[in-house]
């Protein structure tokens, strides 16, 4: 009988401690020597919101802008027999000469002439792209908006100028060498700002919402010699409503620098790689819209960082969110398994008591 009570009393305490060394190893997984950096310090801060305002400053400059459009003006040209290789290879990669993206043929009176058109052109009559006094880009109102439900969608456009694989490659170097120039590409989505309106000689013109915001809003500037909303060139929409190459150039370039900050830092916590990136892309969004309202009285849209932003706010917040349930659930099952070893020490006690007081 004695030996059955103590193997029971033994069988207890072993399970008792079997639990508590569960425990202490749980506790003891929690490394805090390991643990990533939970927060970023000052240093991390002005280095993120440094790379932002430099490259700000990159996006924002003319020099950059002119320099690329030069890019985009040797793609558009026809081949040339005397065209060095520095040009061969920018016409193999973006040439775009003769694509019925920009013009299209038209039956004029005069034979077949190429003109820009309008979504809603049907003839020659009303081909042109006319808005009140002043001509806006045309890329706005044709074969350029990749997510256009009309005809002029430009891979619709491209396929029935250059069928298959080669029309898709064709719209791809299109659209690439357009974002160099200083127009660069609408936006995706633009064409549904459109609208039909008849013009005082009563011809039907296509009219868009967003270039009629930009010529509004070059009305209310008062240093219009800083500003080109004549001819094919319409600055304010240019640099609110367009994708250019400069500025989803530095928003790549500042990604992959903060990349390499962070991994530098050895900071390894997603949340916070998330935070630092915010700051980064914030900083690069407001600061470009900034100093081009002050600089040219134009707020600069880098759309591509505006996305950068979004995404990051995004991930920052899923992950926060994340950790949350992860140490939600930690807590709960230490709340659990000491629920369990609470309930085994006060058996032992009550086992010890009943011992020392010789009852069974």
């Amino acid at each position: 009988m004695k030996e059955n009570f103590y193997q029971n009393y033994y069988d207890v305490c072993l399970s008792c401690s079997d639990q508590l060394n569960q425990c202490i190893e749980k506790l003891s997984s929690f490394d805090l020597s390991a643990r990533p950096v939970a927060e970023l310090s000052a240093a991390d801060y002005s280095f993120a919101m440094l790379l932002g305002f430099v490259g700000a400053l990159i996006t924002s400059g003319k020099k950059v802008e002119i320099m690329l459009d030069k890019i985009h003006q040797i793609a558009s040209e026809a081949p040339k027999a005397g065209d060095d290789i520095g040009k061969k290879i920018i016409k193999f990669l973006m040439g775009h000469h003769g694509d019925y993206i920009d013009s299209v043929p038209v039956e004029d009176i005069n034979g077949t002439v190429r003109k820009f058109v309008t979504r809603q052109a049907q003839e020659a009559g009303n081909a042109y792209i006319m808005n009140g006094s002043r001509s806006g880009p045309h890329r706005i109102f044709w074969g350029h908006d990749i997510l256009s439900f009309n005809k002029d969608n430009p891979f619709l456009i491209m396929q029935k100028q250059m069928p298959g694989i080669k029309g898709i490659v064709q719209v791809f170097k299109h659209l690439t060498a357009d974002m160099f120039s200083k127009q660069g590409l609408p936006i995706p989505s633009s064409s549904w700002w459109d609208y039909s309106y008849t013009n005082e000689k009563g011809v039907k013109k296509v009219g868009n919402k967003l270039l009629d915001y930009c010529n509004n809003l070059y009305e209310s500037i008062e240093k219009k010699d800083k500003i080109v909303v004549t001819g094919a060139n319409n600055d304010i929409f240019n640099h609110m409503f367009s994708i250019r190459i400069q500025d989803i150039g530095v928003q790549k370039m500042g990604s992959v620098l903060c990349d390499r900050y962070l991994s530098y830092r050895k900071i390894n916590n997603k949340v916070i790689q998330h935070q630092f990136k915010l700051i980064f892309s914030a900083v690069l969004f407001y600061m470009n819209s900034l100093l081009g309202a002050i600089k040219y009285h134009i707020p600069y849209i880098n759309w591509s960082a505006g996305l950068m932003m979004i995404k990051e706010l995004a991930c920052l917040l899923c992950g926060s969110n994340m950790e949350t349930r992860n140490l939600q659930i930690i807590t709960d099952n230490l709340l659990k398994q000491t629920e369990v070893l609470q309930r085994r020490g006060n058996f032992l006690v009550s086992y010890v008591d009943r011992i020392s007081g010789g009852t069974r």
